[in-house]
């Protein structure tokens, strides 16, 4: 895991493309400055990442967690 935090609902966290790095560093500085934590994890351009999703009670917030695969 790199980053969790809980948000009204929005779709920004599960961008996918990105036009230029820039645009990328961009994405990862908000989820990274989102989270409740600093889990102390780099995440590049080349890094697989899992983002997850869910409902807290009446649906008015969401919990998100993202996570990159690590290779041994």
């Amino acid at each position: 895991m790199f980053s969790t935090y809980s948000i009204k609902p929005e779709d920004y966290y599960i961008n996918t493309e990105f036009k230029t790095d820039d645009e990328f560093n961009d994405f990862i500085k908000t989820i990274k400055s989102r989270s409740i934590y600093d889990y102390g994890i780099e995440v590049s351009k080349e890094d697989k990442m899992l983002t997850l999703s869910s409902c807290i009670g009446d649906g008015s917030k969401r919990v998100v967690l993202h996570a990159k695969l690590i290779k041994n």
